[in-house]
């Protein structure tokens, strides 16, 4: 059976998609998946893309583990990555969700998200100077800002501008009615 010329690149990227799916499974458990140069390596696996741009990997996932065990803390996720000088990629639709070990398995911390961001795997730093939010899962914690830096190493965030801050809790006892 042959492919319609229309399908061949297109099926062309999922075989390729699939392939380095693959390797990357197998990579991560095995533990060998440990530096940021191991993440630039699979980025620069570059598949083709509807647009035609053969130098944009689309639905990036990086996970990112506590010194060198198999502990995912971070997992950093985009729609597409778009490598530049240096091993840096600029992100778009960046989300980044940061993890901790619990009895009952791992627990989202919470959650950075931004439009577009550079990203330096080397390094693991995330920076923009373009809006992002960073909210708790249970919706009880949320900053955006204009412009951010985030370090995985350390776990520091920096927001450079506009900075704003809504924190609520929920109220633990309704006040009850009183009685005359």
């Amino acid at each position: 059976m042959t492919l319609p010329r229309a399908l061949k690149l297109p099926a062309l990227a999922l075989g390729v998609l699939l392939a380095i799916g693959a390797v990357v499974w197998l990579v991560a458990r095995r533990g060998i998946w440990q530096t940021g140069a191991q993440v630039a390596a699979v980025l620069q696996t570059h598949l083709p893309s509807p647009t035609g741009d053969p130098a944009t990997t689309r639905n990036i996932r990086f996970p990112l583990y506590e010194g060198n065990s198999r502990v995912l803390t971070t997992l950093m996720l985009g729609q597409t990555a778009e490598p530049l000088e240096g091993g840096r990629y600029m992100i778009s639709g960046l989300r980044i969700e940061n993890y901790s070990q619990t009895p009952g398995g791992p627990t989202t911390n919470y959650v950075i998200e931004a439009p577009k961001c550079l990203l330096d795997p080397s390094r693991k730093v995330a920076s923009s100077d373009g809006r992002m939010f960073i909210r708790s899962t249970d919706g009880n914690f949320m900053t955006t800002g204009i412009g951010f830096e985030w370090r995985h190493l350390d776990s520091h965030l920096t927001i450079s501008n506009d900075v704003l801050t809504h924190i609520s809790r929920p109220e633990p006892n309704p006040p009850s009615k009183l009685k005359p």
